[in-house]
């Protein structure tokens, strides 16, 4: 675990956390949130979409900080808000304690105390999309215990439901990001659906065309009287073309090594290819 020294909410932190598998989409990519799809999450991750930001969760940011020095008076815990990285996962929290072993996560419900969450968390339970954020950041930061917390910002109560690592959990929340980064290349923005269609359209007509075109140069061809014909605006010419040099026959035969053949070679340079794929 590495504490990531950065603003939450800044450019750099917006532009680190799109390179993370971050605890707050972790719900999405589980299929739990009732907030965000993977697609969504999908797009962020390829810097065509952005986070979904409502004022619920505007007023939850905005009360934060109240509620953490909630949390610290009835606690006698010092919190900090933090940012975490294990190798490719991240997370933000709301609160860690100086030892490290403590969080706390704050759910702000525009509702206080008639929202779900509160009504849960007085059966000292949580939704399904909660307890994977809060098992997401026990196992970046390897915490001990995360403290859930209801805040009610409107009569200054909350409630705490503690939530302790669940490592056959986090191995499923590692599983599914798994599966979720395969799909990170897929591209259903409109700008990508519309440029796809169109290419799709014009390479229909462009191999239809180049049939018929390759079909009239074997007809030319078999008119030629000479190497060399022309008129009416064309020119045919009937020309060698040398043989390459079959490299991995000469390799076998000299007993050459890639290392030595490696000198020999082009500096290398970018190639780009459409192919069309079954829908």
């Amino acid at each position: 675990m590495i504490e990531v020294y950065l603003e939450q909410g800044s450019k750099d932190w917006l532009d680190w956390r799109r390179t993370k598998r971050m605890a707050s989409e972790t719900p999405a990519v589980m299929g739990l949130s009732p907030y965000q799809t993977p697609a969504s999450i999908r797009s962020i991750k390829q810097g065509i979409g952005r986070t979904f930001v409502n004022d619920a969760m505007r007023t939850g940011t905005e009360q934060e900080k109240y509620a953490r020095e909630a949390y610290q008076e009835a606690t006698n815990e010092l919190m900090r808000p933090a940012v975490f990285e294990l190798d490719e996962y991240g997370c933000s929290v709301d609160g860690i304690n100086l030892d490290c072993n403590l969080l706390v996560e704050i759910k702000t419900p525009k509702d206080g105390q008639n929202s779900d969450r509160w009504k849960l968390a007085s059966q000292m339970k949580t939704t399904s999309y909660d307890y994977a954020q809060c098992q997401h950041q026990l196992m970046v930061t390897e915490a001990t215990v995360c403290d859930f917390m209801v805040w009610d910002y409107i009569n200054k109560k909350f409630l705490v439901v503690p939530i302790y690592p669940d490592k056959v959990f986090q191995q499923k929340i590692m599983t599914e990001w798994d599966l979720f980064s395969l799909t990170l290349g897929l591209r259903n923005d409109d700008e990508w659906l519309a440029l796809s269609q169109k290419y799709k359209a014009t390479y229909s007509q462009y191999n239809a065309l180049s049939k018929e075109l390759e079909a009239i140069k074997e007809k030319i061809k078999s008119l030629m009287t000479s190497n060399s014909n022309e008129g009416a605006g064309i020119k045919a010419l009937r020309y060698a073309i040398g043989g390459s040099v079959d490299w991995q026959k000469v390799k076998a035969d000299k007993e050459l090594t890639d290392e030595y053949l490696e000198a020999f070679k082009k500096p290398s340079t970018e190639g780009f290819k459409i192919t069309l794929t079954k829908e």
